[in-house]
């Protein structure tokens, strides 16, 4: 498990300076750093990956107005019949062109989660993206650049590996696919 030192950590090495033992947040390395871990995380939880997405039943307030939770980044209907989408923190309605929608909604959200709740393969992936980043930004040259590039492109491989076992999309590993059901329950499904 990494913490935010550590990353910050490997951001600031990447360019050649000294490594901090502690937090230090007047240290203008670490400011930046600090600034660029926030936004890459944001960005890759901003995805919806199979950790940190969920769907809900929201209740529209006495206004109509559904309110979706502080650290939302994305909300969808899960019902496509509603044309939908998050708006600040309120769902608003882009048929009727109002946040007022009234009743409950069931939506998909994805919620951004504090970096040490992050999976660890995730934080793998947050981290290589923010090393990179911060290295590119600090005017950082080849080779080594590439070097970060393409510890990126891994760190997402296996990323979007376990998503793809978590969510599984596998037609054959799916448990909604008909053989699946058959396999698991014959008698649902009677010759004629």
């Amino acid at each position: 498990m990494l913490s935010r030192l550590d990353v910050i950590n490997d951001m600031i090495t990447s360019t050649g300076a000294v490594a901090l033992n502690t937090e230090q947040a007047r240290h203008p390395l670490y400011q930046k750093a600090e600034r660029k871990l926030t936004r890459v995380n944001s960005a890759v939880q901003a995805m919806g990956l199979y950790f940190n997405t969920e769907t809900r039943d929201l209740l529209a307030d006495t206004t109509g107005e559904i309110v979706v939770p502080q650290n939302c980044l994305r909300a969808d209907p899960v019902d496509r019949k509603f044309n939908l989408t998050l708006r600040g923190r309120r769902m608003w309605d882009l048929d009727k062109a109002t946040y007022n929608i009234g009743g409950t909604r069931r939506l998909k959200m994805s919620f951004e989660l504090p970096f040490p709740e992050v999976p660890p393969v995730c934080q793998e992936f947050i981290a290589a993206k923010a090393v990179y980043e911060f290295y590119r930004d600090e005017d950082g040259a080849d080779p080594k650049l590439r070097e970060y590039k393409s510890s990126m492109a891994q760190a997402w491989q296996m990323l979007w590996r376990e998503h793809t076992r978590n969510r599984q999309v596998n037609i054959y590993d799916n448990p909604n696919n008909m053989v699946n059901r058959l396999r698991t329950n014959p008698s649902a499904h009677s010759r004629r």
